[in-house]
């Protein structure tokens, strides 16, 4: 049996020989507090078009949607940190 969350990943199943419910829930819960902190960081990125114009006409879209793609992972990174944390939590 593989313990996952509802969207696949693989939870670490508590036990006495396995590392304590507690010492998880704090490593996942900082993992989540750096993860939105570089998602406050990266949100704060200036992307205007003013630092792109001087290069080929497409690079500030390419830049842009990069940039969003950036923010898009690091949600998706924090959902799935979420999702493990609340998983240990349910677990007795």
């Amino acid at each position: 049996m593989i313990l996952k969350t509802a969207s696949g990943q693989i939870v670490p199943l508590i036990h006495l020989n396995g590392t304590s419910r507690l010492a998880l829930l704090e490593e996942y819960r900082a993992a989540d507090q750096a993860i939105r902190e570089a998602l406050s960081c990266v949100q704060a990125i200036t992307v205007h078009e003013r630092d792109f114009y001087l290069q080929d006409l497409q690079a500030f879209k390419l830049a842009q949607a990069q940039h969003e793609a950036r923010v898009v992972d690091l949600y998706s990174m924090l959902n799935q940190i979420d999702e493990i944390w609340n998983a240990i939590n349910e677990q007795v």
